[in-house]
């Protein structure tokens, strides 16, 4: 067992893990969540624990998770009772998820890797439920006026907090494309330097290319993974747009204005489309366009047509719209004066190896998608090999070696459909189709519901007053955010990163109650 860190960087992530942890431990709960995003920046550049064979990265997440545990249910007790905590739906649906996963967990073709990814599995049905906790507190708080801008500071904190965090994604992103692809002429130089420092090295998981015979990259970001950071990338230009959007239909009443926060908004969906530029994932773009539609058409639309400037807003979707070709159209320029010289002879630029990849992108039969096919495809072959009652809990690599190629010790479907049928069968992929379906249910009722609480407040104001405002900013929030689980359930038809804590930390509407909310603001 490997338990210290060899390079400087990684003893350096030791301190790093033991002062957060310390820093959790005493921190109140619902300022802590909303400082979760400030420590996601080591996201990928975290620690290592090997125990024989098995490898498993110990993200610093992990370790703040049973702070974040313990202080939301005495956050709950306090509110509520536990007869009530008992019967919130979400908890059964967690502990139904629980239950699955501790049976293939015992019944599986690998008991040590099986047990290693239920502890896994146990902290993030943990974080889930906190993330619901805090965000059933903030909306409780959100209608009470003795405590609505105590909510509107945490929740500005979490939105501060993730910004800066997105924005420091996109510089990385930036550099990393640059650094690998147009400065070095033979691959990395500086994150080469930081991978050989820091353990989990990032470039060799997503260092794709977007031609494969050049060296211009995809950028991984800070997560090691060009789909992830294309999922995260447009995860976070949903959740910006939406409050700038809002932002903008507050001030169209006269009164209390907020403009720092129109162009902090706009900083950060900038950076977070220019990553998405550097990704093209089709992954993200699986999650993004439905979720996109649907909060548009049952939560702005309403609103729009509530406060009865639906032209006003077509205006300014036109110019918003206008402005982002002029800035793709200023991008591609720039890109075509970058020359990439090719190695048989000859050269192109960054446009055109983009455009070309874009096309490739989109095409069905292209050699990524039905690589994603074959391995889908792979999944339902090895489930069969079990009765359909799968393989066990984190096993699929085994399950590759043992039925399919006896050379491939790192096989993985791509998937998390893929993964669910092959290592828990159709039992387990059953389960959790039904919760997805129920975060759909109730994340959708919530954005209708917080469509008309917004809609209701800003028609009614002749002047906007801070209250309002504070308080039309945390719906839209809240609202957007509980999208983001079902977000990730589009986007990991074809990758598999839903179970990763990033994914999970964000929060859902599942545990608000919106029958309380009658009337409100």
């Amino acid at each position: 067992m490997k338990l210290i860190p060899e390079t400087w960087g990684g003893k350096l992530l030791a301190v790093l893990f033991a002062i957060i942890t310390g820093v959790a431990a005493y921190m109140p709960f619902l300022e802590l969540f909303a400082l979760t995003p400030a420590v996601t920046f080591i996201h990928r550049f975290n620690l290592t624990l090997e125990v024989g064979s098995l490898s498993k990265t110990l993200q610093v997440f992990l370790f703040i998770i049973p702070f974040l545990l313990y202080k939301s249910v005495r956050e709950y007790l306090k509110r509520y009772s536990l007869k009530e905590l008992l019967n919130e739906p979400v908890l059964k649906f967690l502990g139904a998820l629980l239950a699955i996963d501790t049976v293939y967990s015992l019944f599986t073709i690998n008991i040590t890797t099986s047990l290693a990814t239920l502890a896994v599995r146990v902290l993030l049905y943990a974080t889930f439920f906190a993330a619901a906790v805090w965000v059933k507190i903030l909306t409780q708080w959100t209608f009470k006026e003795s405590f609505y801008k105590t909510a509107y500071t945490i929740a500005r904190t979490f939105i501060i907090a993730l910004g800066i965090f997105a924005i420091l994604n996109s510089v990385v992103s930036v550099t990393q494309f640059l650094d690998c692809s147009i400065v070095a002429e033979k691959g990395c130089t500086v994150w080469a330097w930081v991978d050989n420092n820091f353990p989990n090295q990032m470039l060799p998981v997503g260092h794709q290319k977007f031609n494969d015979s050049l060296f211009i990259v995809r950028a991984p970001g800070f997560f090691g993974d060009v789909n992830f950071n294309g999922i995260f990338s447009l995860i976070i230009v949903t959740i910006f747009s939406s409050l700038l959007l809002t932002d903008f239909l507050a001030h169209r009443k006269k009164g209390h204005e907020e403009p720092r926060n129109k162009w902090f908004f706009l900083v950060v969906i900038t950076m977070a489309v220019a990553s998405y530029t550097l990704t093209l994932s089709r992954s993200a773009i699986l999650g993004f366009v439905p979720v996109l539609f649907i909060v548009t058409g049952v939560f702005f639309f309403p609103i729009v047509r509530k406060i009865g400037e639906a032209k006003t807003a077509i205006d300014a979707g036109w110019k918003l719209l206008i402005a982002g070709v002029v800035a793709i159209a200023f991008l591609a320029g720039l890109g075509t004066q970058i020359k990439i010289p090719h190695e048989s002879g000859g050269e192109s630029n960054v446009t055109q190896e983009i455009f070309v990849y874009a096309q490739k992108a989109v095409h069905p039969s292209d050699d990524s998608a039905n690589d994603h096919l074959r391995l889908f495809k792979t999944a339902i072959e090895i489930s069969s090999k079990r009765y359909f009652l799968g393989t066990g809990l984190g096993t699929f690599s085994n399950a590759y070696q043992q039925y399919i190629d006896p050379q491939n010790f790192n096989a993985d479907p791509h998937s998390t459909y893929g993964t669910l049928i092959a290592e828990q069968g159709v039992i387990g992929l059953g389960v959790y189709l039904v919760f997805f379906g129920f975060i759909w249910v109730k994340s959708i009722g919530f954005l209708r519901k917080a469509a008309s609480i917004v809609g209701e407040a800003l028609a009614k104001q002749k002047t906007l007053t801070r209250e309002v405002y504070a308080k039309a900013m945390l719906m839209t929030f809240i609202a957007v955010l509980g999208m983001v689980l079902p977000f990730m359930t589009l986007a990991t038809i074809t990758y598999y990163g839903f179970f990763l804590p990033m994914t999970w930390w964000w929060g859902t509407t599942v545990l608000v109650d919106t029958k309380a909310m009658e009337g409100k603001i």
